[in-house]
């Protein structure tokens, strides 16, 4: 990753150098927080980022800053003479602006002055406005996450704030509704793309191990089997209570003691700083609702020089197993809503090896596409393997009787010409290893 500097503009008094004490050492104030353990992380990903203010002071009337520059505006909210000065340092899609705080009571409150000259601070559209309190180390997390995504703006791409996004506890929900219909139907084939990846994560040296969205528990299974040391220790969480008992029985026959079963969000682990030598994550990064956060907590919980493995959907060209409803969909004359989010929406080999680069700092980043098979050999077994799925009846829930036999012709029709070519109905999987 390529040093980045960026310029912290504010009156000498304002209390920035308090701030980037905050950023750089985790703390504002004398006060630990589990913000402060937050920020400290983050800045061990990001040390390229350069913090340069010793030369700055916007009392400077005649001082300018290079546009391109990303800039931190600093001012105290109980001092009006700073806020005016840093209008015109503002940029669109560059700058971070931050009020620092007094605790101090007989402070509290701004002060008629600074309340008429904030009304004159005009600060663009889409740059983030925040205030950091000293005792309390109000938002130094949200302020440090808006800094990383001026400083380096290809990891915040994945998001697009006019598309739905499920939240943790929507995708909980529907993962546990979906949990018994995947593992008999399709866990299969996502498996496949998954030992594909850990044949080259060099799994027999690992000692701990932890997998994110075990799913059916058909990966852990054969991991354990096939990969593993027998004093191999292994991790198995999901977001899903139902998903963890499914792989509970999976992994029944695989000794106990080797396994942990845990209910666990991927953007919040509940594990120590460098905890395990392998990460294991088979198509959940395109799932969750921030990826970066994903990416971020799994960085925190490997081991120097430990290797962490993501899979996802790869190029919807090449996954007709993913787009064969959406051709039936077409053809029956049905538009399909696009306010939710693609699970193709990692499916760029460049730009997603980027965004796991640079959203937590893995010294080396390589990938590849794969293809799985669907283990489907007829069009009547595709429809018994997949009406049932929540995704099938999402689509199918508007539609009238005989629109959803007209769908399910035009899915027979798509399959038996994929066939007529020789083909089979696939997906293509999108692999991505990361070196701490």
């Amino acid at each position: 990753m390529s040093k980045q500097n960026i310029y912290v503009i504010g009156a000498l008094h304002s209390g920035r150098t308090q701030l980037i004490h905050a950023l750089v050492y985790g703390t504002f104030g004398n006060t630990e927080t589990e913000t402060n353990r937050h920020v400290s992380r983050n800045v061990a990903r990001f040390g390229p980022i350069h913090f340069d203010f010793s030369e700055f002071d916007s009392s400077n009337e005649a001082m300018t800053v290079r546009s391109d520059v990303p800039r931190v505006l600093v001012y105290d909210v109980h001092d009006a003479a700073s806020v005016k000065a840093l209008t015109k340092f503002a940029v669109k899609g560059k700058t971070v602006v931050v009020a620092t705080k007094s605790d101090d009571p007989a402070l509290a409150q701004s002060s008629p002055a600074h309340q008429a000259a904030a009304q004159e601070l005009v600060v663009p559209t889409g740059c983030p406005h925040l205030t950091v309190s000293a005792k309390t180390n109000a938002h130094l997390g949200d302020l440090w996450e808006a800094i990383i995504a001026i400083c380096f703006p290809e990891t915040a791409s994945h998001t697009n704030s006019n598309v739905k996004v499920k939240t943790i506890d929507e995708l909980k929900s529907y993962w546990t509704a979906f949990a018994r219909s995947f593992s008999d139907n399709l866990a299969w084939s996502t498996t496949a793309n998954g030992v594909n990846m850990l044949t080259y994560m060099k799994m027999a040296e690992a000692t701990d191990v932890l997998e994110m969205a075990c799913g059916s528990g058909l990966l852990a299974r054969f991991a354990l089997q096939n990969f593993l040391s027998p004093t191999a220790k292994y991790t198995a969480t999901d977001l899903s209570p139902a998903m963890l008992e499914i792989a509970k029985q999976t992994l029944s026959s695989v000794d106990g003691n080797r396994i942990k079963y845990l209910e666990a969000n991927g953007e919040q682990l509940p594990f120590e700083n460098d905890s395990f030598d392998r990460v294991i994550a088979n198509y959940v990064l395109h799932l969750t609702t921030d990826p970066v956060k994903m990416l971020q907590e799994v960085y925190r919980v490997l081991r120097p020089g430990a290797v962490a493995g993501f899979s996802m959907w790869g190029r919807p060209e090449n996954s007709p197993q993913f787009t064969i409803n959406n051709v039936a969909l077409k053809k029956l004359g049905v538009e399909m809503s696009s306010s939710s989010r693609s699970s193709f929406h990692l499916h760029d080999l460049q730009k997603t090896s980027d965004m796991v680069r640079q959203a937590a700092g893995f010294s080396r980043v390589v990938a590849y596409y794969t293809t799985a098979p669907f283990d489907i050999w007829t069009s009547s077994e595709f429809r018994k393997r997949t009406e049932g799925t929540e995704t099938i009846k999402a689509m199918l829930k508007d539609l009238s009787a005989e629109q959803v036999e007209l769908f399910w012709k035009y899915c027979e029709e798509e399959f038996e010409r994929i066939q007529r070519e020789g083909s089979i109905l696939r997906h293509e999987g999108l692999i991505v290893i990361a070196f701490k």
